[in-house]
């Protein structure tokens, strides 16, 4: 989801070249000839970086742009290896490759003190779902240098939304069907419910005053405990459906407040 909105900022942020897709098959191809033809590692690694500009320079950074950032050894690298490392765990992030963000985010620290804004903007995305305790940091410090990245908490709420109460709510189908889903709004389907168990449950006592006990029996043991099983199913189906619009709704919500601030601190790649 957050990655689907970053990737969106992006794309709008990059001055995107036009050129014919087979210009740039082509030249993916002429830089792979050369990676494999190579005698040396410094000149495979180039070649590779090249490839990667050229992703970049077309506005693509998807899972194509990803194979070839796992390619580069950083070892020994002789070219802008800080740039390299922004852009690696900002593709790796986009791709939703957590573990290598977060690597990459490490590999950068090691070799920056960067204490930029952006910077912290982007850790605390890679932390988001790496490790709570440090996304609560890196949020805590923004909110020292711009309030408005204070309702970034949102993103947490989001992942770890969880409703409760739902044992209370099958517990109160359990002990007079129908009433659960009432709880959760659905009045109508709930009164339903509780008319059909209602008319089993007479239904049963009059065959029973009847003498017709096995009638009742295979009454109650039937078609009467379907319902009773179907209303409390339908409890925790309703329960969820409203969980799902529930997160949806707070989703929708930080979308806007992850817009808004990515508009005023985007998060753009670096040319190699």
């Amino acid at each position: 989801m957050w990655q689907g909105i970053i990737i969106s900022i992006f794309l709008l942020s990059v001055p995107i070249r036009i050129n014919a897709q087979n210009a740039l098959l082509d030249s993916l191809l002429y830089y792979e000839h050369i990676f494999f033809k190579a005698t040396s590692d410094s000149i495979k690694q180039r070649a590779i970086i090249k490839k990667i500009n050229l992703y970049i320079k077309r506005g693509k950074v998807g899972p194509e742009v990803f194979s070839e950032i796992k390619r580069v050894s950083l070892n020994g690298m002789n070219f802008n290896k800080s740039g390299f490392l922004w852009n690696a765990i900002i593709i790796s992030y986009l791709n939703e490759e957590n573990d290598y963000a977060d690597y990459f985010l490490n590999e950068y620290k090691l070799l920056n003190a960067d204490s930029s804004i952006h910077y912290n903007f982007l850790a605390t995305l890679v932390y988001l779902k790496q490790d709570s305790a440090l996304f609560k940091g890196k949020l805590n410090y923004l909110c020292t240098k711009d309030t408005v990245f204070c309702s970034l908490s949102c993103l947490q709420d989001v992942i770890y939304y969880d409703k409760k109460n739902l044992k209370k709510y099958i517990l109160a189908s359990a002990l007079v069907p129908g009433s659960g889903t009432i709880l959760l709004g659905k009045v109508a389907k709930g009164l339903i419910s509780t008319v059909i168990f209602a008319g089993s449950v007479v239904g049963i006592v009059a065959l029973i005053q009847y003498g017709l006990y096995v009638n009742a029996a295979l009454w109650s043991t039937g078609v009467g405990l379907k319902f009773y099983t179907g209303n409390i199913k339908l409890t925790q189906k309703t329960f969820e459906e409203k969980e799902k619009l529930e997160k949806n709704k707070l989703s929708n919500e930080c979308k806007l407040i992850l817009i808004k601030i990515m508009q005023k601190y985007p998060l753009t790649l670096k040319e190699l």
